[in-house]
């Protein structure tokens, strides 16, 4: 009987160049844009060929009421 939000998307690397997979972070925004919630995961491919890609999909890890918005955003690397 919990609502929980499944978030679904690809990674693309653009590049020519192997590249390493930064975590993904899911950013919840209520009506006036103010982030209610961030949750960071891995996708399963740690590693993308030039050009290659991967599926991932993320069930947020708690109920989050008065969302209006969802976004992903790569995590900084340098961070």
């Amino acid at each position: 009987g919990i609502t929980r939000f499944v978030v679904t998307g690809r990674v693309v690397n653009r590049s020519e160049q192997i590249y390493g997979v930064p975590r993904l972070i899911v950013v919840s925004y209520d009506a006036n844009g103010k982030v209610i919630e961030r949750q960071r995961f891995m996708p399963s491919a740690t590693l993308l060929d030039a050009g290659g890609n991967v599926k991932f999909k993320h069930t947020l890890s708690v109920p989050i009421t008065n969302v209006e918005k969802i976004a992903v955003e790569l995590e900084n690397q340098g961070a």
